[in-house]
């Protein structure tokens, strides 16, 4: 079972290689969304196992959504 530490982990590997990068060339490149936020930030937007992960910038703050009406 994975422990908190390897996601940690991860997130920071995450944040290393996207700092810097330009959120169009990224958004091009995978085929994602990306908008802007109500606080000015570039956001980028993708479907990966069901769930809906964004990644802002330039803080580059990765979250989660599940898609609706999928089971938990």
């Amino acid at each position: 079972m994975p422990r908190i530490d390897d996601y940690q982990q991860a997130l920071r590997l995450v944040r290393e290689e996207l700092s810097g990068k330009d959120p169009d060339k990224m958004a091009g490149f995978s085929g994602a969304k990306l908008f802007q936020d109500s606080q000015g930030n570039r956001v980028l937007s993708f479907d990966f196992l069901n769930q809906e992960i964004t990644v802002s910038w330039p803080d580059l703050v990765v979250s989660s959504k599940q898609a609706e009406g999928d089971l938990p």
